[in-house]
């Protein structure tokens, strides 16, 4: 058996089940790191279900990919009687996406700094917002804008734009729904593309 994302709540994952080899892919150990943003959010139930299956991924005989070493020393100092056997297989990228170009005219004008982001503690969007604006502080003159792709509801959209102006860079701010996620040329234009890590 191999699930993607065990850990995600709204991923099936058959807890118990060890009579078959288990392979499954970490994705990242934030909610255990910052327990004080999730638990609550979650719920009582999820969050049960969620250090359950922390549990069972520890057991004998699950074969466990990290995409990152930062994934695989999180889940090792957790349970460091499986630290040795966490074998790190990064995540591959889509060539039609993200085919290098030679760069030129194949650029953006005017150019832009891509975010791809989420609502979500992990991604830490505002701090990216904040981050952005103090580079645009440094370049009052340029047309530079940050386009953050990701999924919102009216509430987060709202808070994005309210943090944009206070931060004064709400003009230079294009908060774009997840369909540009498929657009080639969205990705090979951008001089720039920004991944913020959250802070543990």
């Amino acid at each position: 058996m191999e699930t993607p994302n065990p850990l995600m709540p709204n991923v099936c994952y058959p807890l118990g089940l060890r009579s078959i080899p288990r392979a499954v892919t970490l994705y990242d150990l934030v909610p255990r790191r910052m327990p004080e943003r999730f638990q609550k959010e979650w719920g009582s139930v999820l969050w049960r279900d969620y250090l359950a299956r922390c549990d069972d991924l520890a057991a004998q005989g699950c074969q466990l990919l990290a995409i990152s070493a930062a994934t695989a020393k999180d889940f090792g100092d957790l349970y460091p009687s499986v630290a040795r056997q966490i074998q790190i297989a990064t995540l591959a990228s889509d060539y039609s996406l993200f085919w290098p170009y030679i760069q030129g005219d194949k650029l953006s004008n005017p150019p832009y700094i891509l975010y791809a982001g989420g609502f979500d503690p992990r991604k830490n969007m505002d701090n990216a917002l904040r981050a952005f604006a103090a580079f645009a502080r440094t370049r009052q003159s340029e047309t530079i804008r940050f386009k953050v792709i990701c999924a919102y509801d009216p509430a987060s959209h709202n808070h994005y734009r309210a943090l944009a102006q206070e931060l004064g860079v709400a003009d230079r701010l294009d908060l774009l729904d997840t369909l540009r996620r498929t657009n080639s040329a969205f990705y090979s234009g951008v001089p720039v593309f920004f991944f913020l890590s959250v802070p543990l």
